[in-house]
């Protein structure tokens, strides 16, 4: 199993996440590159590994989109507050 450049701490943290979700890391990665070609994410290279981040450029106009809803619209949303 490569490590691309991942301390012991960091993988074992993946594999954690990969199991809880249960999916194959390639699915994830495939995942990733879909929403990064979206705009939803970005990613910088360091060294051989890859960092993935949310573009908040992006997420933030979806995010306040869904708050107006579940102002606006969603009367069971207002309910769990």
């Amino acid at each position: 199993e490569p490590t691309d450049g991942f301390s012991e701490q960091q993988l074992d943290k993946m594999r954690d996440v990969l199991n809880e979700l249960n999916v194959e890391q390639s699915k994830v990665s495939h995942a990733l590159q879909a929403l990064k070609m979206c705009s939803i994410v970005m990613s910088k290279k360091e060294g051989k590994k890859r960092r993935y981040f949310l573009n908040k450029g992006t997420i933030m106009p979806i995010l306040k989109s869904i708050e107006k809803h579940e102002n606006q619209c969603c009367k069971y949303c207002g309910k769990l507050k």
